[in-house]
């Protein structure tokens, strides 16, 4: 289920780098894991969430039940507010139901490749559309905004025009840092242009709510002699200069062939080398004209 089959529909195979969910229905959780230590080793690690760690030859794979997700406080979001209900009597549709994206939502049968896409995903995917499963879906997790952002950076995908509003009307406040910092540094290692996911950061109200330092970059402006390069608005921004920087720092990490270590550095340093200017930019008059300094 998931990306795996996603993945395997856009390229191929799936990305040898890439999670790899599966769910087994008609199942209960004890009833799982009884089968599986039949062929190896299990651990109960992610039993609240119906999922049997599995580990053979020496490879570890999460396998699930399917489950669904029901709030434990009707006036409460985020996804500390949800109990999970699994076992043989939640359907396959209703697990898949339960996922962010439509192009999430798809499950292929392991034993004859049959497809089920009770969600439009395959129509998504041709589109290369990021869609929501369910309008709750930011309700149930607001770290899903940021996972939508990086989804349309790596995948190419644009995304569907109520993301937008949607993102914009959601609290931000109740995500780890821990969570966040996750998702930036997925967004900027796996994507070949993370400008795409940062600009979807911005269109989606990320910047302003949880990188407002970063916020701040897209208001201040630059001299156009120093730096003829603009956004996506035509103006002299830092936040436009940062976006190329950023991909270019990306590039070349990959050219240089850098470890996930030095290719992070370099990536965070770009991303932030110039957070300075939007407290210390002004306009000056200098050789005989307005400049900003």
């Amino acid at each position: 289920v998931g990306g795996t089959v996603r993945d395997a529909l856009l390229y191929g195979s799936p990305r040898p780098d890439g999670d790899l969910d599966l769910v087994v229905s008609g199942m209960g959780y004890d009833e799982l894991e009884s089968v599986l230590q039949r062929s190896g080793k299990t651990s109960t690690v992610g039993k609240s969430f119906a999922v049997v760690k599995f580990t053979i030859d020496s490879v570890t794979y999460d396998v699930a039940v399917p489950r669904k997700e029901r709030l434990k406080d009707p006036a409460g979001s985020g996804h500390r507010n949800f109990h999970v209900e699994s076992g043989r009597h939640i359907s396959l549709e209703e697990d898949l139901g339960r996922r962010d994206f439509t192009c999430n939502s798809i499950a292929s049968r392991l034993s004859d490749g049959k497809l089920f896409d009770p969600y439009n995903g395959l129509r998504a995917i041709a589109d290369r559309r990021i869609v929501m499963t369910s309008p709750q879906s930011f309700f149930d997790d607001p770290l899903r905004i940021l996972r939508a952002a990086r989804f349309a950076s790596v995948l190419g995908f644009s995304l569907q025009a109520d993301i937008y509003p949607q993102a914009r009307k959601t609290s931000l406040t109740e995500l780890s840092m821990e969570r966040v910092a996750e998702e930036l540094i997925r967004l900027l290692l796996e994507s070949a242009r993370p400008s795409l996911g940062l600009t979807e950061y911005h269109r989606l109200g990320v910047l302003d709510s949880l990188f407002p330092e970063l916020g701040r970059l897209t208001l201040t402006i630059q001299d156009a002699i120093f730096h003829p390069e603009t956004d996506e608005f035509g103006h002299h921004t830092v936040w436009g200069h940062l976006l190329i920087a950023v991909d270019i720092a990306a590039r070349l990490s990959r050219e240089l062939d850098l470890g996930d270590a030095q290719r992070l550095s370099l990536l965070l340093a770009t991303l932030l080398h110039d957070l300075g200017k939007a407290e210390t930019t002004v306009w000056d008059f200098k050789k005989g004209r307005m400049t900003v300094t």
